[in-house]
């Protein structure tokens, strides 16, 4: 039995290793998965660790990553075709 207050320590995900496999440069996996090109290049470079949650969507790109680059293209079709509703607050001043 698990003692309370303790955690299992959850393994670091290597982004460089997800990066590789999936063969793309920092910049093109940063963009397709939406993530800061200065995290991942921290995170590679092994200034900083990911949190929790990148770690868990770091996971989840290595684990199916066209699950998530499905997931991350609706998200961006869905944004970019709202269509844009006029302001009544807003005038244009000539």
């Amino acid at each position: 039995m698990q003692e309370t207050g303790t955690q299992n320590p959850i393994p670091l995900v290597n982004v460089r290793k997800i990066r590789f496999g999936l063969g793309l440069t920092r910049v093109d996996f940063s963009n397709q998965f939406l993530l800061s090109l200065a995290d991942v290049q921290a995170w590679e470079d092994g200034e900083r660790e990911p949190s929790g949650w990148h770690q868990s969507y770091l996971a989840l790109i290595h684990h199916n990553p066209e699950l998530v680059r499905d997931a991350v293209r609706r998200q961006i079709a869905s944004v970019t075709s709202r269509p844009v509703r006029p302001r009544p607050d807003l005038r244009i001043v000539k």
